[in-house]
């Protein structure tokens, strides 16, 4: 009786470790091993949660330090993957994707999250940053994107994209003003729509 209960708890063991490791894949997109919409979801999502419950704390005057202060997302398009699949082939493409997605890693914090969206599409969270804060990171990206290309086939591909940004306390271009309804798919949409301002400013 009691080797079975061993067994038992040992199998269970080995059940939730395997349940882990399929949870973290599924959060995963496969071609550049950033997260996927699935796992930056539920990420931002969570921060959020966690926003909205010390705000309303210290609305209640309970005296604790907020762990988390703000939460800016930059959404990105990635310029040209269609130009590139067509004059180069999908494999370049893909090392394009893998090139940018990369690149973006390096360019943020180890705290934030970076996510592929889907296609040509990218997202990154940035914990605890304003919307100026946001807005130096797109600055500082677009500054060290100019020298970014991969080579294939013996030639040189250059990378280029577009940016935009929101914060949850969206308080750049009107003081003290802060998102009126609160989500992780309003923020999305903000940053998406000044994205495609960047991008139409820049053609």
């Amino acid at each position: 009786m009691v080797q079975k209960i061993k067994e038992l708890e040992k199998r269970i063991k080995i059940l939730k470790k395997e349940n882990e490791i399929l949870k973290k894949t599924s959060e995963r997109d496969f071609l550049t091993g950033l997260y996927n919409r699935m796992g930056f979801s539920n990420r931002a999502e969570e921060i959020m949660e966690e926003y909205k419950k010390e705000s309303q704390n210290n609305k209640f005057k309970f005296n604790r330090n907020k762990i988390v202060r703000n939460l800016s997302i930059i959404f990105s398009d990635f310029d040209g993957l269609k130009k590139i699949n067509d004059t180069h082939g999908h494999k370049a493409g893909d090392k394009a994707i893998k090139a940018f997605g990369n690149f973006l890693k390096n360019n943020v914090r180890p705290i934030d999250y970076v996510c592929r969206w889907g296609g040509d599409e990218f997202a990154i969270a940035l914990i605890n940053a304003d919307c100026n804060q946001a807005k130096l990171k797109i600055a500082s990206i677009l500054k060290n994107m100019k020298n970014l290309s991969i080579i294939f086939g013996g030639k040189k591909i250059n990378l280029k994209a577009s940016f935009g940004s929101a914060s949850i306390e969206d308080n750049c271009s009107k003081k003290g003003e802060i998102l009126s309804n609160i989500s992780f798919e309003n923020l999305m949409k903000l940053a998406d729509k000044r994205m495609y301002a960047h991008k139409k400013s820049s053609r």
